[in-house]
């Protein structure tokens, strides 16, 4: 997951990126990405940092957004998904995460 985040399109501040994917074991189901320019950390654990994004959502259709199966509009639209936090870092994130190289619209 870390090599797919765009580290100069990140604000210049860390950004907390919470994700609780519900259809998972307690054990399973929470992850936490720190995204700075100078480095990404997914943690299993949460570290007590100060949370400005959360993803709320079952495992697939993030996995499908994960790997260009969907937009992040797409995903943010789905009744299924909550995603809420700071509004204006949840706009932005769509930048902050590369496409896979043969997902359809990086063919075009």
């Amino acid at each position: 997951m870390q090599r797919r985040v765009d580290t100069d399109s990140l604000p210049t501040r860390t950004v907390v990126l919470a994700m609780d994917f519900v259809d998972r074991k307690p054990s399973d189901k929470y992850f936490w990405l720190h995204l700075s320019r100078s480095e990404v950390n997914l943690c299993r654990e949460d570290t007590g940092a100060p949370v400005n994004i959360w993803i709320q959502a079952p495992t697939e259709p993030v996995t499908r957004w994960w790997l260009g199966e969907l937009t992040w509009l797409q995903l943010r639209r789905r009744q299924d998904v909550s995603i809420h936090g700071d509004q204006r870092l949840i706009s932005q994130a769509q930048r902050w995460f590369m496409r896979y190289l043969f997902t359809p619209d990086s063919l075009m």
